[in-house]
């Protein structure tokens, strides 16, 4: 006759006895059983002392964390979402549950402290390439920032939320080594407007980002360099020598007209300039088809 089939573990405790039992581990239940209990009974919604689960020895929090995952997991996000809203805990947790057990029983035991918490954040949009998160995580960001302040944070909420005169003023405030760090993941990111990185007395950092991060060819370089003229930085564009014959014959055109009113600019990027201009095909025209077709200008006799 068939051994008849055992029903599924119901509780907690139940399936971390039934772990043990199938790794053959009896010394660890008979020595371990009344903080496993203890604990088990809590992640099944039993009141229980936080100051006794706080002495639970790492291997047990270990083995019953892993054998009730789920519940973990779900008290883990409750406890988020009281904290930052639902939606960024969502963000947050698949990083948070990969803690350490110790470390998990703190987050689930005491109180949740909202700087931690919006650095992890920040850590979690920049793995992600600051992708512009969802208008629920805006919304909800926003709120917390109203708290508790996150420079990083800060810069981004206002650069997915407000308009480029707000992102633009806020960025132009900002100290270089953050407005250094900010460039770094902006430029990196799909979709970035880079007219909205160009600011009086950041041109510099600008242009050292875009060297460093290989990111000219996504740039207008004529754009680019009518507006460090503008902002006085007309200098910095001997270091964007090497890109002007990549261009293609639209920005080569513009740059030819730029230079042409704009003495400022370094000589050495103006021969640059004029020497890819050179390169060109000839634009079409009336003008142009008559000298290709008789070899002279149309006001030749």
């Amino acid at each position: 006759m068939d051994d008849p089939e055992l029903p599924e573990p119901a509780s907690c405790y139940e399936r971390w006895v039934a772990a043990a039992l199938d790794h053959k581990a009896l010394e660890m239940i008979a020595g371990a059983r009344d903080e496993a209990w203890r604990l088990c009974g809590w992640l099944d919604g039993k009141l229980v002392e936080p100051a006794a689960l706080r002495t639970i020895a790492a291997p047990v929090l270990g083995s019953v964390f892993a054998t009730s995952a789920t519940q973990v997991k779900e008290a883990l996000r409750r406890r988020l979402a009281q904290t930052v809203g639902g939606a960024l805990a969502d963000r947050l947790l698949p990083t948070l549950q990969k803690r350490e057990p110790n470390e998990l029983l703190t987050l689930l035991l005491e109180p949740l402290e909202l700087p931690p918490l919006l650095e992890a954040l920040y850590q979690n949009f920049a793995a992600k390439g600051f992708a512009r998160p969802a208008p629920n995580e805006l919304t909800a960001l926003g709120t917390l920032l109203t708290k508790v302040d996150h420079v990083g944070l800060r810069i981004w909420h206002i650069y997915w939320t407000g308009t480029p005169e707000e992102a633009r003023a806020l960025l132009a405030r900002l100290p270089d080594d953050h407005f250094r760090v900010f460039l770094k993941y902006a430029l990196a990111a799909s979709g970035v407007d880079i007219a909205r990185l160009i600011l009086p007395s950041k041109g510099r950092l600008l242009v050292d980002s875009l060297l460093a991060g290989d990111r000219m060819e996504y740039v207008d370089l004529a754009m680019l360099a009518q507006a460090l003229v503008e902002n006085g930085e007309a200098d910095l564009l001997d270091r964007l020598i090497p890109f002007v014959a990549q261009r293609p014959p639209e920005e080569i055109r513009a740059l030819q007209a730029l230079a042409k009113y704009s003495p400022e600019i370094p000589e050495t990027f103006q021969l640059e300039v004029e020497l890819a201009a050179s390169h060109l095909p000839q634009q079409r025209g009336m003008g142009g088809f008559i000298k290709r077709l008789f070899g002279k200008d149309s006001g030749q006799g």
